[in-house]
């Protein structure tokens, strides 16, 4: 069962800067990452702005396809209908809640300042609690520097 960390964002908060330093993060101290998308464009797009945000950093990581190698890489991008890998830390870009069958440390909720997301990322608040996984939230708003160094 995941500890499930949301992080509110306010207007002045850069979701593009949040998951960057999450992953960074979470890669640096954990050296096992899923990054969820909704599909396989927008993970793309997250894998380009994994390649272009920073030029000194660098995150091993590639899009999770279904023949994949069995060797992955230590950050893996997905999608639903893919197979979610065990890591140690799953960050769910997407607009759905994860799958109960989840396998993961820490699982990592983004809450952007729009209400149509806000109001999903509620239901999925509801569900992980029913789901008895550990829930804890953590307010970046009118904030556009990172989060805290917890991940």
């Amino acid at each position: 069962m995941p500890e499930t960390w949301f992080y509110i964002l306010g207007p002045a908060t850069s979701t593009d800067q949040v998951f960057i330093s999450l992953a960074e993060k979470a890669w640096k101290k954990y050296s096992s990452l899923c990054i969820w998308a909704d599909h396989r464009q927008s993970a793309q797009q997250l894998d380009e702005l994994l390649w272009s945000w920073n030029p000194e950093l660098f995150i091993p990581h590639s899009l999770l396809d279904q023949d994949y190698p069995p060797k992955n890489p230590p950050a893996l991008l997905g999608w639903p209908g893919l197979m979610p890998p065990d890591c140690a830390v799953f960050i769910n870009m997407s607009q759905h809640h994860c799958p109960e069958s989840l396998r993961c440390t820490r699982l990592i909720e983004l809450v952007p300042d729009e209400p149509v997301a806000r109001t999903r990322k509620r239901q999925a608040w509801t569900l992980y609690r029913q789901r008895g996984w550990p829930v804890v939230s953590h307010e970046l708003h009118n904030n556009p520097s990172p989060p805290p160094a917890g991940v």
